[in-house]
């Protein structure tokens, strides 16, 4: 029987990084939408500013931070 230790660590750590960084599809889902129209552009600029052009890869899509994405939402951008 394998150690399933290493993979469980490894879901742990996912999973505790999903609490800080949120998807792009997310964040499309929350800015792609006909009453904020170009809503979505705006953000990732922004975003894109804030993170000097950083940004997270997980599971094959980007991902930003959480706070990040919170700094921005309370700009009104």
């Amino acid at each position: 029987m394998g150690d399933t230790s290493t993979g469980f660590i490894r879901l742990m750590i996912k999973q505790e990084q999903r609490k800080t960084w949120v998807s792009d599809e997310w964040l499309r889902l929350q800015t792609d939408r006909p009453s904020t129209h170009g809503w979505y552009d705006m953000v990732t600029k922004r975003l894109k500013e804030l993170s000097k052009g950083k940004v997270r890869l997980m599971d094959n899509q980007v991902w930003w931070r959480y706070d990040d994405v919170l700094k921005v939402f309370k700009e009104g951008v």
